[in-house]
């Protein structure tokens, strides 16, 4: 008889074949890698993210939220260095108008975010602005992003994207001047408005109550 091994030297379509009869009945599919039945290795895979308080991906209900007016600014800082920041200053950049093609970068991935976080609920965005800040001294940019919704939940995530979208724009344009550019501090500044309330980095950096 004509050992498998042998076969795949040759055969490889017959290998497969060979295989394919060997699995069970297509109502006990094998579970990945596990050797059980896709059933039973499903529920094992359960058994063990409750056991390490993982749960399931989820996109959470907000459906009983009351829509309310939504606002966060979020700010970002690129470390261009002198020489990109000169060729900001005098608009000398090959590809163009660095700051407005950021802007609407940003913008645009404001829009996109949930397309980037998964869990990320699509909001009916009624505000987005995206404002690129040159310090030529010191040789930086500082990106701030601000997000409007009326929405049952906030547009925190909606901000911090269209800054950190914003900043990699800046750095794809001037990447021909410098490679060292470095996005860094992307935060959030503000948000209001939820049952959260509102919130101010300001404020809690300086301990106002």
């Amino acid at each position: 008889m004509t050992t498998l091994p042998a076969v795949a030297a040759f055969r490889p379509w017959a290998a497969a074949l060979l295989l394919k009869s060997a699995l069970p009945p297509c109502g006990l599919r094998v579970g990945r890698f596990s050797g059980l039945p896709l059933a039973s290795a499903r529920q094992q895979s359960s058994s063990s993210r409750g056991a390490t308080g993982v749960g399931r991906p989820q996109m959470v209900d907000v459906s009983s939220k009351a829509h309310t007016v939504r606002r966060a600014r979020a700010a970002c800082r690129v470390i261009v260095g002198e020489e990109v920041a000169k060729a900001l200053a005098a608009g000398t950049v090959a590809k163009g108008d660095v700051f407005t093609v950021s802007e609407v970068a940003g913008i645009m991935a404001a829009k996109r975010t949930p397309d980037f976080l998964p869990l990320c609920h699509p909001l009916p965005l009624t505000k987005a602005i995206v404002e690129c800040r040159l310090d030529q001294t010191g040789g930086i940019v500082e990106v701030v992003a601000e997000v409007h919704c009326t929405g049952q939940t906030g547009v925190e995530m909606e901000s911090l994207t269209a800054a950190a979208t914003a900043s990699l724009c800046i750095y794809d344009m001037c990447k021909p001047i410098s490679k060292g550019i470095v996005i860094t501090d992307l935060r959030l500044l503000t948000k209001s408005g939820g049952k959260s309330g509102d919130y101010n980095r300001y404020e809690e950096e300086q301990g106002v109550a």
